[in-house]
């Protein structure tokens, strides 16, 4: 079941903040000291984090418009790490309410 209105909104915005970030850290961990196995296993959990929010988003916005919230979210991972802005907030790791 969508969520409604402003709560809808909210959670959509926090969910592409949580992939924005997980998408900058594993950027980081690309150039990180980290080398071999252990820089996978960052890395990996850092998508596999994405997809959650990513299916979150599937859960609320339908398929399309999720997948456009993501390129949005990379987008926007891309231009603070080429320092043009830089998103704000934490995200949380799980949906508020699960994918249909």
């Amino acid at each position: 079941m969508p969520l409604e209105g402003d709560e809808n909104k909210s959670e959509v915005a926090r969910l592409k903040r949580q992939i924005t970030e997980e998408y900058e850290a594993a950027q980081r961990g690309l150039s990180g000291l980290a080398s071999g196995a252990a820089r996978h296993a960052f890395i990996s959990a850092k998508m596999r984090r994405m997809d959650r929010a990513h299916q979150c988003l599937i859960g609320l916005l339908g398929r399309e418009r999720a997948g456009e919230e993501l390129i949005d979210a990379i987008g926007q991972a891309n231009l603070a790490a080429s320092g043009e802005t830089t998103p704000t907030g934490k995200g949380e790791t799980l949906c508020k309410q699960p994918p249909a």
